[in-house]
């Protein structure tokens, strides 16, 4: 009996292919990180999450820290400014108590 050689080629190519497919899939498999791998990589970007986050921390604790000395100055130079008030409304004779001060009175 004869094999004609259309039925040989086409059952060559057609193996050929399967082979092919599997190869190029070996290939994408072997590629991907194994397991270790991917564990060591989580690690690292753990690692520098967590240290942005203690930067970003930081960041914040200064400017907490620096609001607090902006609030006792503005704090203390409200005080001067209301003493001063004070020192003269009382030259002008004013009483702190009433809702309008002298000049007002005065028109």
């Amino acid at each position: 009996m004869e094999i004609p050689d259309n039925v040989v080629g086409w059952t060559l190519g057609a193996f050929g292919a399967v082979v092919a497919w599997l190869v190029r899939l070996e290939a994408r498999l072997n590629a991907r990180p194994t397991r270790t791998e991917q564990e060591k990589i989580a690690a690292q970007v753990a690692e520098k999450i967590d240290s942005q986050f203690n930067e970003l921390k930081r960041m914040l604790e200064k400017q907490n820290e620096d609001t607090a000395t902006h609030r006792l100055l503005v704090g203390d130079a409200l005080a001067g400014i209301r003493e001063k008030v004070a020192v003269l409304r009382d030259r002008a004779g004013d009483d702190p108590l009433s809702e309008t001060g002298a000049h007002r009175r005065r028109l």
